[in-house]
C-alpha cells in the first residue's frame, strides 16, 4: 500500500474563489437593499459598501489566483473591512457580533493560527 506523507491541512480549506462569490453577492443584496432605503444617505453608504464588496470580490479573486495565500488573508481582511465599515457607516445595533465572521472564516480558509491573528488584529482595532 502506497502511503502519502502530504500534510492534508491543504485539503481541509475551502477556495478563496467561495468568499469571494460571497462577497459579490453581498454587493447585491447592499444594492437591493439601498433601492428599498428612503433616506439618499443611507442608499449612498449602503451603494457604497456595495462598490467595496464587488471591488473586494475582484481583487480576492484575482490575487488568489496569482497568490493563494495572499487571496485567501485579503480574503478574510476584506470581511473585516466590510462589517466594520458597514457596522459604522449605517449605525448598526449590536453589529459588533458581526466580527465573529471574519474569524471563523479565517479558520476555514487559512488555520487555526490564521483565525487567532485575525481575532487579535480585530481586538486591536477595537481599543484603537
Amino acid at each position: 500500500m502506497d502511503q502519502v506523507n502530504a500534510p492534508i491541512e491543504h485539503e481541509l480549506r475551502i477556495s478563496p474563489g467561495m468568499l469571494a462569490l460571497v462577497l459579490a453577492v453581498a454587493g447585491f443584496v447592499l444594492v437591493g437593499a439601498a433601492d428599498g432605503q428612503p433616506d439618499s444617505n443611507q442608499q449612498g453608504a449602503l451603494r457604497l459598501l456595495a462598490l467595496g464588496a464587488y471591488s473586494l470580490a475582484v481583487l480576492v479573486w484575482g490575487l488568489s489566483r496569482w497568490k493563494l495565500a495572499a487571496g485567501r488573508w485579503l480574503g478574510v481582511a476584506a470581511l473585516v473591512v466590510i462589517i466594520g465599515l458597514g457596522g459604522r457607516s449605517l449605525n448598526i445595533p449590536h453589529s459588533l457580533s458581526l466580527l465573529a465572521i471574519p474569524t471563523g472564516v479565517a479558520a476555514a480558509l487559512i488555520s487555526l493560527r490564521g483565525a487567532a491573528v485575525i481575532a487579535a488584529a480585530e481586538t486591536i482595532l477595537l481599543l484603537a
